[in-house]
């Protein structure tokens, strides 16, 4: 059977994609996670004779992963360009690393019951408008949707714990996004570039650094009672963010967390004991305020680096 016939196959029928590897002069076994490595491997072909990675990338549009498959191995449909939808069975658990990254016609995904999202799995599907992360996932890795400049509506099952760094990164289009209460971690520059407007953070715990670093449409944002930690940079450069609440609950905050958002006019501290914060916390914004309980305004301008800020402080309104 020639390569081109084959390959009109390749949604349906895994054998057929060994056997394609074999005639081009690379070994595969059964095993989808060393397809990718047995493609990569290949010869260039030269004359014209495209290697069967090349001839993958063209022709697939659509993938059926055969049923018990529990996992797509790392880089195993990497730029299939052509790919514009996936059915994952429920038998597969985990996506490894980079599995669907850079298939930028990508347009539908069913992730079955995987439990498992690695790094980068998704990054650079621009065509990707929508995604539902099912309830038997419990954490997200880091990149996953990084660059999918397409995405408009995520959801995220109630199973998911973590989410990681540059998750949602240059994400564009993806204006707002609400966090189960199973989310108590957000890693580093989670939503970076984004195009967020509105954010419901949910039962967060810790928000790493750079979190909403140039989320440039971003106007206010509330961190909710839940969170402890606030990370350095985490709103930096957010060109139209104006305010800022803290959650009463939030012991410690990082350095330059609103450098460079130059509309910040105020941040709301709700916590009766002034969090540990850097000399850097709030540098920046030219006309800010900070709200402070009334009960604590002395203790906060008193205390630590707060005494930067004293001439700032001043009480909520009742």
């Amino acid at each position: 059977m020639a390569i081109s016939d084959q390959l009109t196959q390749l949604n349906t029928i895994k054998g057929d994609i060994k056997a394609a590897i074999i005639a081009k002069g690379g070994t595969a076994t059964d095993d989808f996670t060393t397809y990718a490595t047995s493609i990569s491997n290949l010869p260039s072909g030269g004359g014209g004779d495209d290697t069967l990675k090349d001839l993958l990338e063209r022709d697939i549009t659509s993938i059926t992963i055969p049923d018990g498959t529990t996992n797509i191995g790392e880089f195993a449909f990497y730029k299939c360009t052509g790919l514009t939808s996936i059915v994952i069975p429920n038998s597969v658990v985990t996506l490894s690393q980079q599995a669907f990254a850079a298939c930028n016609h990508l347009a539908s995904v069913d992730l079955g019951s995987v439990t498992t999202l690695g790094n980068q799995v998704f990054q650079s599907c621009t065509g990707l408008t929508s995604i539902t992360i099912p309830d038997s996932v419990t954490s997200i890795g880091n990149q996953v949707f990084h660059q999918c400049s397409g995405l408009t509506s995520v959801t995220i099952g109630n199973s998911v714990t973590s989410i990681g760094s540059l998750c949602f990164g240059n994400c564009s289009a993806l204006t707002s996004i609400t966090l189960p209460s199973s989310v108590t971690t957000l890693g580093n520059q989670v939503f970076q570039q984004s195009g967020l407007t509105s954010v419901d953070l949910g039962s967060v715990v810790t928000l790493g650094s750079q979190v909403f670093t140039q989320c440039n449409s971003l106007t206010s944002i509330t961190v909710p009672n839940t969170v402890t930690s606030i990370g350095n940079n985490c709103f930096n450069n957010c060109r139209d963010l104006t305010s800022v609440t803290i959650g009463n609950s939030v012991t410690s905050i990082g350095g330059y967390v609103i450098y460079g958002s130059n509309n910040v006019t105020s941040v709301t501290c709700l916590a009766t004991t002034p969090p540990t914060i850097q000399a850097t916390s709030f540098q920046g914004p030219a006309n800010l305020t900070i709200y402070v309980p009334s009960a604590s305004v002395e203790t906060y301008k008193t205390t630590g680096n707060w005494v930067n800020y004293a001439s700032q402080i001043q009480a909520i309104s009742e």
